[in-house]
């Protein structure tokens, strides 16, 4: 669990580096800040107050220097709180980021598996087509050579059919519409 500086803390140690006192301070310190600033060009001016057990109250007035540099440390504190908020949401960003590359993959992976599997089972088919194909394409070739061999002896059967009759004509007719040819 993270737990970041307040604004009290980042002033009160800003103010207590500014009046030399020591951050590791066994006792509590309160510290009471009082401004005015005016807008004319005159300058500004600011009392401290700071209580502590072994002295009642300690007053001291600020230079208007020393105002800026303690309000310039304050922005320094509250952009480094700043910095190290956005810090942290780019590393949980980050975090967030490896776990969703890694559902990524993991999904990728499966989707991979199935499709290779899938892939198998249509190549398997795939062959089994071909196969089918290839041995439909050899019998269609063998019956086409049968037809042709027997067409060839067809010719031939009547050729000596009209050579052993004189009348051929009538007959080579007949054959033609049989065969279809």
């Amino acid at each position: 669990m993270k737990v970041e500086p307040s604004l009290s803390t980042c002033s009160l140690t800003v103010l207590c580096v500014e009046l030399g006192l020591s951050r590791n301070m066994s006792h509590p310190v309160k510290v009471k800040v009082r401004s005015k600033l005016y807008h004319s060009h005159s300058s500004s001016s600011s009392d401290i107050t700071m209580e502590t057990p072994s002295s009642k109250r300690v007053s001291r007035a600020v230079s208007p220097a020393r105002i800026s540099r303690l309000q310039e440390k304050e922005e320094l504190c509250n952009l480094n709180d700043r910095l190290a908020v956005y810090i942290d949401k780019v590393r949980s960003l980050e975090a967030e980021n490896t776990g969703l590359r890694l559902r990524i993959s993991e999904s990728e992976s499966s989707v991979t598996r199935d499709l290779s599997g899938i892939k198998a089972a249509y190549e398997n088919e795939l062959a089994d087509a071909r196969q089918t194909l290839d041995q439909v394409a050899k019998e269609r070739a063998r019956l086409q050579l049968e037809l042709g061999k027997l067409r060839q002896e067809h010719q031939e059967l009547k050729a000596r059919s009209d050579a052993h009759t004189g009348d051929g004509g009538n007959k080579i007719r007949r054959s033609e519409d049989v065969w279809g040819e």
